[in-house]
C-alpha cells in the first residue's frame, strides 16, 4: 500500500509503547551544536531521481551522547538522513546509501516504523532520538513533516510532533536551520 511520505509518520504503529520513565514532561536542552553526517547529506544527494518514485528522506536528531565505532562521540544536534518510502513493494532505488558505515536499502514499510527501522541499523533505542522526514528539496513549503510516533514521544511530553514553542524553543527551526546549513541548497 502506498502512502504519502510525509503523512506516513502522523499514523501511530499499532506496537507503539511509551516508556514512561523516558517520557520528558518539559522540552529537553537544545544541543550545544548541530550537524548533519557524512553519510547523511550524501544520502540526501541521491534523491532527486528518486523522488519522483516517492522516496523522501527519514532524519533522526540524537538527543544521547554515546560513543559509536562509525561515527566517533555521537551528541545531541547529530542528525541522520536514510532515504524511505511507504509503500510495501518499492521501486528500485537509484544509488547507493550507506547508515552506520554500511551500505542498506531504503527502509519502507514492510520493516515497521521507518524510525524504528533506522534506530535498529544504528544499533541505538528509540529513545535516543527526535525523528522527522522530508521531500525533497526539503526546504520547499510543504516538504518538512516533523512527526513520529516512534522517537517524539519520549521528549515532548507523549506529542508526535517536534514542536513549534516549546518553552520558547522553535525545535522545528533547529532542525530545519541545521538542515539548511549543512544541505547542499536545493
Amino acid at each position: 500500500m502506498k502512502k504519502d511520505f510525509l503523512e506516513g509518520f502522523n499514523v501511530r504503529p499499532k506496537e507503539l509503547i511509551l516508556l514512561k520513565s523516558k517520557v520528558e514532561l518539559t522540552c529537553p536542552a537544545p544541543p550545544a551544536t548541530t550537524k548533519v553526517s557524512a553519510e547523511g547529506r550524501s544520502n540526501y544527494s541521491t534523491l532527486p531521481p528518486n523522488s519522483a518514485s516517492g522516496y523522501g528522506v527519514t532524519g533522526l536528531m540524537a538527543m544521547n551522547t554515546w560513543q559509536s565505532s562509525c561515527y566517533g562521540e555521537v551528541r545531541p544536534g547529530y542528525i541522520f538522513l536514510f532515504p524511505g518510502i511507504y509503500n510495501s513493494t518499492p521501486p528500485t532505488y537509484k544509488g547507493t546509501v550507506y547508515l552506520n558505515c554500511s551500505s542498506h536499502v531504503p527502509v519502507n514499510s514492510n520493516g515497521g516504523t521507518l524510525h524504528g527501522q533506522m534506530c535498529s541499523i544504528l544499533g541505538r533505542p528509540t529513545t535516543d532520538f527526535i525523528g522527522f522526514a522530508c521531500n525533497y528539496p526539503f526546504d520547499q513549503p510543504g516538504n518538512m513533516g516533523y512527526h513520529s510516533w516512534t522517537c517524539n514521544p519520549h521528549w515532548f511530553n507523549g506529542s508526535n510532533e517536534i514542536p513549534s514553542n516549546c518553552n520558547g524553543l522553535n525545535w522545528q527551526s533547529i532542525v530545519f536551520n541545521t538542515l539548511k546549513s549543512w544541505l547542499p541548497n536545493s
